[in-house]
């Protein structure tokens, strides 16, 4: 009988930005590549049904008092089919603790964790326990270079670390002067990402509202879909046609057509992946500068060189609506050539971040896993350092 060739990838959700990196994968993983992720998640981003290189699996949830948790009989079959199972690494999940039970009692199959070390939305008990958590896989792929560097520092073997540093499968060609010059002139603001709590889009809108009030002509647009969508509305009527609401948009082609047309992105709190959307196509973005009330894909902005902040509220969210508004009206205070400049390091700062370096990255820790003798726990002195 012929080993197994298969890479299993279990995910709570399957979103449409993460298509591009599965494409990747599957395209040069040896074998099968499958995505079995979950199923009617509350509160997930919508699961991506578009056919691809990769075998899609949904995989059912169940309530627990852990919280919801996938289906263990069809994890567990689809992990005794493959080569390396990749799960989520957080503590509160039971499939990643059952696996690795099985790993540890004799199991042949590496276990992969998959985790952000500590994100704007995180809660500090699981922050404090994933360090210790994630020695007990064989291997680790966590969000950015500077986690695994953190990582590093806490004695954790470079030889068991990989990151993704997430980027674009489709990087837009950089603005034009004549795109940068229409839309520094006439472009609008936009909200890009989900609607939900989090990224406190309310606190974008009532920051422009007190630019509107202070002379500001530009308008407000909100690109996405999610629970905050009725609150967001009612919060924009009084400014009328002034704030405008697309809904989801995932045609690539249509997102190019809104986007190309603006000038800057505002996400007050926990930007994550839509930063890589903005910067791909040069769009400034106006976000809190204390990069701890992000996620980590957050990493590459930095205030005045590709974006524009406004500092961490002292007293609570409410009090950031101000600092949005001044931030607003620096960006028209700006002249062409600075916002040009900023605009075009938005775009370079995200040329190296793509697929098929997050692939190459994630195909390497996994074929080395598969090459040599497995540990389930890191040496006690690492000596190497990442590549």
């Amino acid at each position: 009988m012929n080993p197994s060739t298969t890479l299993l990838i279990i995910q709570p959700a399957l979103p449409e930005y993460r298509r591009g990196f599965f494409t990747s994968l599957a395209e040069r993983w040896p074998g099968e590549v499958v995505v079995a992720h979950g199923s009617g998640m509350p509160g997930a981003p919508p699961n991506d049904t578009s056919p691809g290189p990769y075998r899609r699996i949904e995989v059912p949830w169940h309530p627990s008092r852990l919280g919801a948790q996938m289906d263990w009989p069809t994890v567990h079959a689809l992990a005794a089919d493959a080569a390396l199972v990749v799960v989520p690494g957080d503590p509160h999940s039971l499939m990643a603790h059952r696996l690795l039970a099985i790993r540890r009692l004799g199991g042949r199959r590496p276990v992969v964790a998959w985790s952000q070390f500590r994100g704007a939305d995180a809660r500090w008990l699981p922050s404090l326990l994933k360090p210790w958590w994630h020695r007990l896989f064989d291997g680790l792929i966590l969000y950015t270079r500077r986690e695994a560097e953190y990582y590093l520092r806490l004695r954790h073997s470079a030889e068991r670390l990989t990151w993704l540093d997430n980027g674009l499968s489709r990087l837009p060609p950089p603005p034009t002067s004549h795109d940068l010059a229409t839309r520094y002139a006439l472009g609008p603001l936009v909200c890009l990402g989900r609607h939900v709590a989090k990224n406190r889009f309310d606190l974008a809108i009532q920051g422009f509202a007190a630019y509107r009030q202070a002379g500001g002509k530009r308008r407000l647009l909100l690109i996405g879909d999610g629970p905050e969508m009725p609150t967001l509305r009612s919060l924009a009527q009084p400014l009328g046609d002034a704030v405008g609401f697309t809904g989801a948009v995932y045609d690539p082609a249509t997102l190019d057509a809104w986007l190309r047309g603006a000038a800057a992105v505002v996400h007050p709190l926990a930007m994550g992946l839509s930063i890589n959307t903005a910067f791909g196509h040069g769009l400034p973005v106006i976000a809190c500068a204390d990069p701890r009330r992000h996620m980590p894909e957050f990493w590459v902005w930095q205030d005045g060189l590709n974006g524009l902040g406004f500092p961490a509220p002292p007293g609570g969210e409410q009090a950031a609506v101000p600092g949005i508004a001044a931030a607003m009206r620096q960006l028209d205070a700006m002249s062409d050539t600075s916002y040009a400049c900023v605009a075009l390091a938005a775009h370079t700062v995200v040329a190296p971040l793509t697929t098929s370096a997050m692939a190459d990255r994630v195909l390497g820790l996994c074929r080395s896993l598969l090459d040599r003798p497995l540990r389930a726990t890191c040496p006690k002195d690492p000596s190497h350092a990442l590549p």
